[in-house]
């Protein structure tokens, strides 16, 4: 009905999403899980943050092992883990790594995704990978946004702001997680220079 609010929809499992409690409630329940992927590890096993997990193993097998292990203890709180959204990355070598091994590893029968060389998986925007090739799109895409603001009807001060909020942080973000290099980006800063 118009301008009346709509009927309550009743809350039977879980809480809001959004509730300031659910992330508090979602780490109280995931930390069984770390607890128990990580218990005897000399070494860091798992990393999480959130819900996405990545999984450090030294062989192929123990990391299968591992994975089963997180899948069954996640499946103990009623979650689990999509393998659509995983993949693998299987490095070969002795001491140094020198290729992505073709090693399939499953998901409860499912194949999980192997990452090749020059393969990545994109984790919170960074490229992870073995022989991973540098694109400029990055500073390419920095310097296209930094000629819209110059070339905006934005007033001087709204340009600058614009350009600390969008210009500066997403070259900072592309040089963080190592998608360019300085050097590029003081070449290309050379000719952003030329530009203004």
């Amino acid at each position: 009905m118009r301008g009346q609010p709509p009927s309550p929809i009743a809350l039977r499992s879980g809480v809001k999403q959004g509730c300031p409690l659910s992330g508090i409630l979602f780490n109280i329940a995931i930390d069984q899980v770390l607890r128990s992927v990580q218990e005897h590890k000399g070494y860091r096993a798992i990393l999480a943050f959130a819900d996405d997990l990545v999984l450090l193993e030294e062989t192929a097998d123990e990391l299968q092992e591992m994975i089963q292990l997180t899948s069954d203890e996640l499946s103990l709180l009623c979650l689990q883990l999509n393998p659509v959204k995983c993949a693998t990355n299987h490095l070969a070598g002795t001491a140094t790594p020198i290729e992505a091994a073709p090693t399939q590893l499953n998901l409860n029968g499912i194949a999980i995704r192997t990452l090749a060389d020059g393969e990545y998986y994109s984790y919170f925007g960074k490229q992870v990978g073995f022989y991973l090739q540098k694109t400029f799109g990055s500073v390419n895409e920095a310097l296209l946004l930094l000629q819209k603001i110059a070339t905006s009807n934005l007033a001087p001060w709204q340009k600058i702001d614009s350009l600390k909020a969008f210009f500066f942080s997403s070259l900072s973000f592309a040089m963080r997680t190592a998608q360019i290099d300085k050097t590029t980006c003081v070449q290309r800063g050379l000719c952003c220079q030329e530009r203004a």
